[in-house]
């Protein structure tokens, strides 16, 4: 099996999302997770405001292609939260 990048994002390190417990049952194979850190943005949110440029998108319209123009595009950015820099990957 073959692991590959096919994406990069910014993702917000104190989004305190509380999961409840029927929320765990009905979303997480496993519940014994103390917080989960998915690649949906509706579960993570990145912590950038704005889309990258339509010439840098990754696999989905939130993702950056390139981890080198994602780095320079936060050098440039004042972001008020702690934040994680996260590759996104797909086995195949």
């Amino acid at each position: 099996m073959d692991e590959f990048v096919i994406g990069f994002d910014v993702r917000n390190l104190t989004d305190d999302d509380q999961w409840s417990q029927e929320r765990e049952n009905t979303f997480l194979i496993k519940t014994d997770i103390e917080k989960p850190l998915l690649v949906d943005t509706t579960v993570w949110q990145s912590a950038l405001v704005e889309n990258p440029p339509i010439t840098r998108v990754g696999w989905k319209a939130n993702t950056w292609s390139n981890l080198f123009e994602l780095r320079e595009h936060l050098r440039k950015q004042e972001l008020q939260c702690a934040h994680w820099l996260i590759a996104i990957t797909q086995f195949q």
